[in-house]
């Protein structure tokens, strides 16, 4: 059944953050492609990429997108797995593929440490070389583009979840469930994810993803009624983030 939504783009378009958003918004699961393939091969991105050249990591990410098996999730794979044929058939065949732009100057503004992040960088290759090349990639295997520009991930989300819902029907088991913070248990599992985004490298990706955090609680707080544990910006102990 195709009931998944895998999200492709540039590295720093918001697939990770967008992906965790989306999930909770759609009560979806949410799969870190990028998060698999350290597991399974005992290594970091980087480490791949260096003992194993361009070409092999890319075999690797190629086998493991292909080999993702899922239910009701947003996957966020790496942004190289455009290169892996079997991969992104596989990706298409099992959901919906959504591509997210962004602009160059964003994705500059974003990325930080190119290598650090395991870019998958050819010999000579400049990001703006990078970009231009995945564009038409993005373009070739998304049954849907979603612009960036002028947008906060809030919005984004917004849109990729009514794009979804206009699929499934708001009648249907898995329309959206209402995932504002309500109680002890939201807490901990976003909390849980905030502390998996220590691991990551550019600290810089976390600063995003919480910022992103709060300009969704504080987005659905305004738009819903207010529920017993339901947190709101004006309530003691909101987080603020500079």
């Amino acid at each position: 059944m195709k009931n998944n939504v895998t999200l492709i783009g540039m590295p720093s378009a918001g697939k990770s953050t967008v992906g965790v958003l989306l999930a909770k918004r759609l009560g979806y699961s949410f799969i870190d492609v990028d998060l698999l393939i350290q597991e399974q091969e005992g290594k970091r991105l980087r480490e791949i990429i260096e003992e194993q050249g361009l070409d092999g990591f890319l075999d690797v990410e190629n086998r493991v997108n292909a080999g993702v098996e899922a239910e009701q999730a947003v996957i966020a794979p790496g942004g190289s797995v455009i290169y892996g044929k079997e991969a992104m058939e596989h990706l298409k065949s099992i959901g919906l593929v959504v591509y997210l732009k962004i602009t160059y100057d964003e994705l500059v503004k974003r990325v930080g440490d190119v290598k650090d992040r395991g870019v998958a960088l050819k010999d000579g290759m400049t990001l703006l070389d990078l970009y231009h090349e995945r564009i038409s990639y993005f373009e070739k295997y998304a049954d849907i583009t979603i612009d960036e520009e002028g947008k906060e991930l809030g919005a984004v989300v917004d849109e990729l979840r009514e794009i979804r819902v206009g699929e499934i029907g708001d009648d249907h088991p898995q329309h959206f469930r209402r995932t504002a913070f309500q109680g002890p248990g939201d807490q901990v599992r976003m909390i849980s994810e905030l502390l998996s985004r220590l691991s990551d490298p550019e600290l810089g990706g976390l600063r995003h993803f919480l910022r992103a955090a709060v300009e969704d609680i504080a987005h659905r707080g305004g738009r819903h009624s207010r529920q017993p544990g339901h947190i709101a910006p004006s309530d003691p102990g909101w987080p603020a983030i500079a």
